[in-house]
């Protein structure tokens, strides 16, 4: 009795962990087929991490429930490792117009070096080194990655202030699985792969509260029906009117929710015409008032600090000002008060 009990234990958590595998396999298919489709590098970015995870949790997972696995299998989920704190790093810096050059180049030389050095020493002829040398030092160059992932991390806030929540999440989630992996080694290391699922799911669900993730990121079920250019335009002259008149912009957690809800319009209709019909992302349209807003106060409020005019404005942080505002306008804040009696003129 007490061996089928233990033997139906077993078969649930290799149920468990093996769906969590097999949906987050879907969830990286779905994310990098959007990526190609959209032509968006984060999606694409966020599909390959999630299909690399993947590969390193679904080996540890059948090779702890089946006892016996391939060498070769095992050699794909250690480099997939690493491979996974290559692009990590790569999506701490990406958006969704662009690569930064470097970061491809960079990806395109360590998968070439892994590859070669699987070729010259493979692990089924030099499994005594693998399951020592090898693996350790992969997993130091996995936490050398991670922790330059977190300083790119802190620099995107300044860029990118909703892409990076949704990027902080990635990040923590994958140091989660980490940590949960480190974990089972020292005591049950089925709890690898258990970890994994539940921070995935749990991931989702955080990604799916972040600024709308995937209204956001995807083209959603609303793609294939474009709102014509006229419907469109007067949607966007309602918004304009609306923000002009009430000013929300300035208040820095104002959210698409937030003005759909005040106009009765769905969000996912504010941000088709906002993403399809002006080929601009609500935070960027939100920013222009900001910016806008901070002109004004540039040269009327001459009270108050050029920071203290950037909070008014409703940006979050000086940083966020300082650099929206130059994305926007070319100018530092105050080089635009000082240039900008000339450009008038």
């Amino acid at each position: 009795m007490f061996v089928a009990l233990d033997v139906l234990k077993n078969e649930l958590l290799f149920f468990f962990s093996a769906l969590g595998v097999f949906n987050a396999l879907l969830a990286s298919l779905y994310f990098g087929f959007q990526g190609l489709k959209q032509r968006n590098p984060y999606l694409l970015s966020l599909g390959g991490l999630l299909f690399l995870i993947v590969l390193r949790v679904g080996v540890s997972c059948f090779y702890f429930f089946l006892g016996i696995i391939h060498p070769l299998l095992i050699q794909l989920g250690l480099t997939a490792n690493v491979l996974a704190g290559v692009v990590l790093f790569t999506l701490m810096k990406t958006d969704k117009t662009s690569f930064a050059k470097r970061d491809a180049i960079h990806f395109s030389l360590v998968f070439s070096a892994l590859l070669l050095f699987g070729w010259l020493y493979p692990y089924h002829e030099h499994f005594p080194v693998w399951d020592f040398q090898i693996r350790y030092a992969m997993h130091a160059l996995l936490t050398i990655y991670i922790g330059f992932s977190g300083l790119r991390l802190l620099s995107e806030k300044k860029h990118h202030e909703e892409l990076f929540k949704q990027k902080r999440i990635v990040l923590c989630a994958f140091v989660a699985i980490c940590l949960g992996f480190a974990i089972s080694l020292f005591t049950n290391y089925v709890l690898g792969p258990i970890f994994f699922s539940i921070i995935f799911y749990g991931s989702l669900i955080l990604l799916y509260k972040a600024n709308g993730f995937f209204q956001k990121s995807f083209r959603e079920k609303y793609a294939g029906k474009k709102i014509n250019s006229l419907e469109a335009a007067l949607l966007k002259e309602k918004m304009d009117q609306y923000l002009f008149d009430s000013s929300l912009f300035k208040n820095p957690d104002f959210k698409i929710n937030a003005l759909a809800k005040a106009m009765n319009v769905a969000p996912q209709r504010i941000s088709q015409v906002l993403n399809d019909n002006f080929n601009v992302s609500f935070s960027h349209y939100i920013n222009t008032y900001r910016v806008e807003e901070a002109k004004k106060l540039l040269h009327s409020r001459k009270d108050i600090t050029i920071e203290a005019i950037g909070l008014e404005a409703g940006f979050r942080s000086k940083s966020s000002f300082f650099s929206i505002f130059r994305q926007k306008t070319g100018y530092t804040p105050k080089a635009f008060l000082k240039t900008t009696p000339e450009i008038e003129n």
